[in-house]
């Protein structure tokens, strides 16, 4: 099952938050437009909506949105 997440990291502090938004793909969708539209004069904010099955595979998709994490260096051994 796909759930939906919204990241939402100021580039200015570096801060990250994540939500987990659950399947409902549309309600997501609107929630994250909310978003958009909130932090819309602040250019330092980034806005972004990512579906994945877990977090944790966000965290190996997506690691420059998680500068504090390490992917596990014996995941990706041959």
């Amino acid at each position: 099952m796909t759930t939906s997440f919204l990241f939402v990291r100021n580039r200015r502090d570096g801060h990250l938050d994540v939500s987990d938004l659950g399947s409902d793909t549309q309600a997501a969708a609107r929630i994250s437009g909310e978003a958009e539209r909130y932090y819309a004069d602040e250019p330092w904010i980034d806005v972004i909506l990512l579906g994945a099955n877990s977090l944790e595979t966000l965290r190996s998709t997506h690691a420059n949105w998680f500068p504090d994490w390490e992917p596990d260096r014996f995941l990706f051994a041959s």
